[in-house]
């Protein structure tokens, strides 16, 4: 993760917009990630990429333990700094709130009209993904239908493979949008997804995460249990304290005429 990137878009912005994942990442986060950076966290506007609607005080709530493991332990970082999800409304209701909310928090980007057919969309500082067995990210899973969704900046999904299944997500032109994407995968567990997704380069959403806009900085970090599957010969981009590798792989999918050269 590029400590310098928070400070650069905090001076040009006055906040720090990122978008982050529920699961493992929480921990991962507020263990791993936060201590090393050296940033205003007061700045800081904590968006949710995807949540559960359950209770903020129920296990599964990813606000709720966000707020448990993090508040307290750094500077600056308070309850304000969250912008949660208003998991108390029926899913398609919670959607179209939680859209309506990121959108005050982005209103430069309405400046100017598009032509007609061009969608406005965030463009988030960072977003702090995690990416599942199945090789799902956000609550995007594979062969869903909101896979193509490309109108919604938040959609509801009711039928989530992985429970609980009513959830909200961010969409894939969202997180194609972002400044910069960061992916931290630590353990053996997620090995093989990661092997199919940057080796193999299968299909699945976590690889479409790499179909991003030219100026977007996509970066994946494992530790040596998550990129034991990656051959050795595979370019590492850089080192990140005494055991975070980044890996990249894959054609760029994104050609001189600045279009996608992928199918969904």
């Amino acid at each position: 993760m590029r400590h310098g990137s928070q400070r650069i878009y905090v001076t040009s912005l006055n906040a720090f917009k990122i978008g982050v994942s529920g699961g493992s990442l929480i921990k991962a986060l507020a263990e791993d990630i936060l201590p090393k950076v050296r940033t205003d966290f007061s700045k800081w506007k904590i968006f949710f990429c995807d949540e559960r609607m359950v209770p903020y005080d129920h296990p599964e709530s990813t606000f709720g333990v966000y707020k448990k493991l993090l508040l307290g332990k750094f500077p600056g970082l308070t309850e304000e700094s969250f912008v949660p999800v208003n998991t108390s409304l029926p899913v398609e209701e919670a959607a179209k709130d939680y859209e309506q909310t990121i959108r005050s928090h982005f209103p430069y980007e309405f400046k100017d009209p598009l032509p007609p057919g061009q969608a406005h969309w965030p463009r988030f500082d960072s977003l702090l993904l995690g990416l599942g067995p199945d090789g799902h990210t956000c609550s995007l899973f594979p062969d869903h239908p909101l896979l193509k969704e490309r109108s919604l900046w938040v959609a509801p999904i009711k039928d989530s493979p992985k429970p609980p299944p009513e959830r909200v997500t961010i969409t894939f032109p969202v997180i194609h949008k972002a400044r910069n994407i960061i992916l931290y995968l630590i353990g053996a567990g997620k090995a093989d997804i990661i092997k199919r997704i940057l080796v193999d380069c299968e299909r699945l959403p976590g690889f479409y995460i790499n179909a991003t806009e030219p100026n977007c900085n996509v970066e994946w970090y494992l530790d040596a249990e998550a990129g034991k599957l990656i051959p050795r010969n595979e370019p590492i981009l850089k080192e990140w304290g005494s055991e975070i590798e980044a890996f990249t792989s894959c054609t760029p999918l994104w050609n001189n005429d600045n279009e996608r050269d992928i199918a969904y």
